[in-house]
């Protein structure tokens, strides 16, 4: 994209590899969350994102301080409706700088995003962020956000003995991923709507920028996994994020939650990590 003068020295422009630094400070600073995870977050869609590259990002640059004081970032993704595949332009790290708001930055960036994203062939773009603040940019409601099941550490049940149980849990690896995304697949058709990445969320993403864990359940006495399930890295409020949990065909529920819901009394999954 070319550069465009958006006057007073403000500069609207593609981000490129020498941003990274400044980019990574820059929505520490301005986004909601650790300032460690956003940052390692944003150096992960530079480099080593499937479906991310600099140039996904685009900026405004105050020339004269010689800063970045607004920007966003597009993924590509794809999502299926009623199991039919469509391409998604993902809407990722909006801000500006509070010193350079009401002057219609996230407006000229928006506009440059959702151009970028239909020349793509992507039918839809989507985003999360304050509520009916991006109806003014054309979004509306549509899915219901962050999805899962919390429950208080102090609620999930302690192992009946000390003996263990017949399912344990271990972290996923890349070699899991067909497993996980074969067996999310079919729980996948309960729901109208769906997406996922797993290779990149088991291996791909950068240790410092994952915001919760994939694991794979398997008998004790061994054999293959027989599930798996994603929960948050951090407990928040005293509770703990469980945001997908699936089972291979012919395995009961109740014969596995028995071993399965002791397992985030774990101290490797309460910490920071």
């Amino acid at each position: 994209m070319p550069r465009r003068d958006l006057g007073s020295g403000l500069v609207l422009r593609d981000a490129t590899p020498d941003d990274v630094d400044a980019l990574a400070a820059f929505n520490a600073r301005f986004h909601e969350g650790p300032g460690e995870l956003i940052a390692a977050w944003t150096r992960d869609l530079f480099d080593g994102h499937p479906a991310c590259r600099p140039e996904d990002f685009t900026v405004v640059e105050d020339t004269a301080a010689g800063r970045i004081v607004s920007s966003l970032a597009l993924i590509a993704q794809t999502w299926t409706y009623g199991g039919v595949p469509f391409g998604v332009g993902r809407v990722e790290l909006v801000g500006t700088d509070e010193a350079y708001g009401r002057r219609g930055l996230a407006r000229a960036l928006l506009d440059v995003l959702h151009a970028r994203s239909r020349a793509r062939g992507e039918p839809a773009q989507a985003i999360t962020g304050i509520p009916w603040y991006y109806r003014q940019f054309g979004y509306e409601y549509a899915l219901p956000l962050d999805g899962g099941e919390r429950a208080p550490r102090r609620l999930l049940p302690a192992p009946a003995t000390d003996a263990p149980g017949a399912y344990r849990v271990r972290p996923a690896t890349a070699a899991d991923a067909p497993f996980i995304a074969a067996t999310d697949a079919r729980g996948r058709a309960r729901y109208l709507v769906a997406a996922a990445l797993w290779r990149y969320e088991i291996a791909g993403r950068g240790e410092r920028a994952r915001p919760w864990t994939v694991e794979v359940i398997e008998p004790a006495a061994g054999g293959g996994p027989v599930g798996f399930v994603v929960c948050g890295r951090l407990i928040q409020g005293g509770a703990l994020t469980v945001r997908a949990c699936e089972l291979a065909p012919g395995v009961g529920w109740l014969a596995v939650s028995g071993d399965l819901l002791p397992a985030p009394r774990r101290p490797s999954r309460t910490g920071a990590g």
